[in-house]
């Protein structure tokens, strides 16, 4: 049995999640800090309490983050074309496409 997570690692999941919804509806540099941790139900301090800065949102877990990419390249025919696969296994991604359109583009 797993234990529940505690109130600092669900504080962190909800900013990085309302943080992630923030960059694909606004876009990376105009989402806000400050409407992120207030839709929360926090202050900016308790935002950087648990990230430095609005990009160790995104990149914080990356290692974590690829093990699905690595996964759906595996997954791929060996004999097919890099970039078919490549391309391929990031339209399997478990995130919303936009958000990953953002994190390219940074």
């Amino acid at each position: 049995m797993t234990e529940a997570p505690g109130k600092s690692e669900r504080t962190r999941a909800a900013l990085r999640a309302t943080a992630l919804k923030h960059f694909v509806a606004h876009g990376f540099e105009a989402a806000s800090v400050t409407a992120i941790a207030a839709e929360v139900g926090v202050t900016e301090r308790t935002f950087f309490r648990h990230f430095a800065t609005k990009d160790e949102v995104l990149f914080a877990d990356l290692a974590e983050g690829l093990a699905w990419f690595r996964t759906a390249v595996r997954a791929r025919p060996v004999d097919e074309d890099l970039a078919v696969s490549v391309f391929e296994s990031l339209r399997s991604a478990p995130t919303d496409p936009r958000l990953m359109v953002e994190i390219a583009r940074l």
